[in-house]
């Protein structure tokens, strides 16, 4: 069978991630299709015929994407779909339903949680089935159900989660014909990700992509893909697309070891929780080629990080930033404003704590109580939801969705930028910037902390 794995067009200029663990528009970066590099790899397995076509990545128009895929000619369409951009993302699959006349089957993470939006997929015109699990499994097993003639509004399984895909699928990169386009906005050279796991098993109440089981990659076949990016394709950068890089113990170490035993040089990126650090693994890590480590501050107050079952003290906080940076590890802080019980005196905490912690980075975000969370109906509740489509629903818009008892939108609009105004205009986080060795690094880097304060200054969305 003929297979078109597509990754639809920027929305409104911002490329978008469509990932089983974000499904979100992005500042400044361009990921490539990783759930569907994966994806193509278990129907290449099955015998099926397929082309990758990332209209995100490359820039392409929704005319051109159309001409692209009728040149294909494929017996069926599948398209993840990013919830922020679902109305946009709907509209360009009905212009192509109607004019090439294909089946598309389509994935959404928080609409197989929440049946209202799920709903609304379904009803859409240009969507003939919800693939209700993760498409690196459940397209092949659907294909085989279902044949390239689904009946609409099909929904597969038709109840709850299928497990996640099997580690051993290795990303079909090839099916790309360049990285050039993919970057995190920072980093130089060809950049690429992988996934050394999936899933996270915690619960944090906020998060729309929680409590899920994990499935671990073997440390060989991670590496294997590192060494085929690094030789075959010219990769630099690598970004660890995982939600929990340090969750099984011992599993990192053993990845590091490979990674030094094969003598690869690549610089890479990850991210973990504050609890999961410890000493003797960032020494390694950092060995190994880790360059930044991304950590969920969330809150800087006690009883917030409580309330949203965060797992975790300030004091892993503090821990967590001076064990990465005692290492020269870049630490990249995470902060939510706007939580359940959040006011002035929680936001001083906060700024405290991010202060004395001193990342290298943080970014700040509003409160997004995703329809599949456990917040939702705290906010909804007391009137303190203001959403009325889906592009609300941005964790880096400038404006906030939600209040709190004690914070209107405004206030916490107001919070936001002095946040980015303490932290960024610091004269110690400026000379941060300069790196004497690297004047390339120091360029992009003073590039993209101008850009940061002109959007501070004109109150769009930051990264």
């Amino acid at each position: 069978m003929k297979v078109l794995l597509l990754n639809l067009p920027r929305v409104h200029g911002y490329p978008v991630v469509r990932e089983e663990r974000y499904e979100h528009r992005d500042i400044g970066a361009v990921y490539p299709p990783l759930s569907l590099l994966h994806t193509a790899t278990s129907l290449l397995e099955k015998g099926h015929d397929v082309r990758l076509l990332d209209s995100n990545g490359f820039d392409l128009s929704l005319r051109n994407t159309a001409i692209l895929i009728s040149e294909f000619n494929p017996d069926i369409i599948f398209a993840r779909l990013g919830f922020d951009t679902l109305q946009e993302d709907l509209k360009a699959l009905e212009k192509l339903r109607s004019r090439l006349n294909i089946p598309i089957v389509v994935r959404n993470r928080i609409a197989s949680g929440h049946e209202p939006t799920r709903s609304i997929i379904l009803d859409s015109p240009g969507v003939d089935a919800f693939l209700n699990s993760p498409p690196e499994g459940a397209l092949a097993q659907f294909l085989d159900l279902h044949g390239s003639r689904p009946v609409r509004g099909t929904i597969y399984p038709d109840a709850g989660e299928c497990s996640q895909f099997q580690p051993p699928l290795f990303p079909a990169y090839h099916l790309l014909p360049s990285l050039e386009p993919y970057h995190t906005g920072v980093s130089c050279g060809t950049f690429a990700m992988i996934s050394t796991s999936t899933g996270c098993p915690f619960k944090c109440t906020f998060c729309a992509y929680n409590g899920t089981s994990v499935t671990f990659k073997e440390p060989g076949q991670v590496v294997d893909e590192m060494e085929y990016l690094v030789n075959e394709r010219g990769v630099s950068t690598i970004l660890f697309f995982d939600d929990l890089v340090l969750l099984r113990e011992g599993r990192m170490e053993a990845i590091c070891n490979e990674i030094i035993g094969r003598g690869i040089k690549v610089k890479w990126i990850a991210c973990t929780r504050a609890n999961l650090v410890r000493d003797e693994s960032i020494a390694l890590m950092k060995r190994a080629g880790l360059v930044e480590m991304a950590i969920g501050i969330e809150s800087g107050d006690p009883g917030i990080l409580e309330s949203i079952g965060k797992g975790i003290t300030v004091d892993h906080v503090r821990d967590a930033c001076r064990i990465i940076k005692s290492h020269g590890v870049l630490c990249y802080g995470m902060v939510i404003l706007g939580l359940p019980g959040e006011t002035r005196e929680s936001f001083e905490k906060t700024m405290s704590l991010v202060l004395e912690c001193d990342p290298f980075y943080v970014q700040f975000c509003f409160s997004i109580p995703f329809p599949n969370t456990s917040i939702y109906s705290w906010y909804r509740e007391r009137n303190y939801l203001f959403a009325e489509k889906c592009s609300d629903y941005w964790p880096l818009s400038d404006t906030p969705m939600v209040r709190t008892e004690a914070l209107g939108r405004e206030d916490l609009k107001s919070m936001r930028r002095e946040a980015y105004r303490r932290f960024v205009m610091r004269p110690s986080y400026l000379f941060r910037k300069i790196r004497l060795d690297d004047p390339m690094w120091t360029f992009r880097a003073g590039f993209r902390l101008a850009e940061r304060i002109f959007r501070m200054i004109s109150g769009d969305p930051v990264r």
